[in-house]
């Protein structure tokens, strides 16, 4: 489950052809295993709110302001206060979010569980948690 979402961060998926490069594989790591907990169980249907994963990057425009990251996990429509809170929580008035890289963990956790199906692993996706 941490490979698939690390993989995701990256951009990591060459079946398609819009490819996208994403985060480099030593931060997305970081990520991973930094902002999801050692067990977290992510739902199983698809009419459940997903859970994101991410990292907010703000840059301070002042001089003595520095640009700083903030890592996310929680759902894609918190995300717009959650990150209005961690701005004005750091104290650097001027600083401004220029970027955000997010992955769907609960469609990597589905993956997983489709995976495990698939090899036999399983005989149903109730009975697979995902952490």
């Amino acid at each position: 489950m941490r490979m698939r979402l690390m993989l995701d961060l990256m951009g990591e998926d060459h079946r398609t052809s819009d490819y996208l490069a994403g985060l480099p594989a030593s931060y997305a790591r970081r990520i991973v295993n930094n902002v999801l907990p050692p067990l977290f169980a992510f739902p199983h249907s698809r009419d459940e709110p997903e859970v994101w994963i991410g990292v907010l990057v703000v840059k301070g425009t002042a001089a003595e302001e520095k640009s700083y990251t903030e890592w996310f996990l929680g759902y894609l429509a918190d995300t717009a206060n959650w990150m209005a809170a961690k701005v004005e929580s750091n104290g650097q008035v001027n600083s401004k979010p220029v970027r955000i890289f997010m992955a769907n963990a609960s469609e990597a956790a589905r993956s997983v569980r489709e995976k495990a199906l698939e090899i036999g692993a399983f005989d149903k996706a109730e009975n697979i948690v995902v952490i």
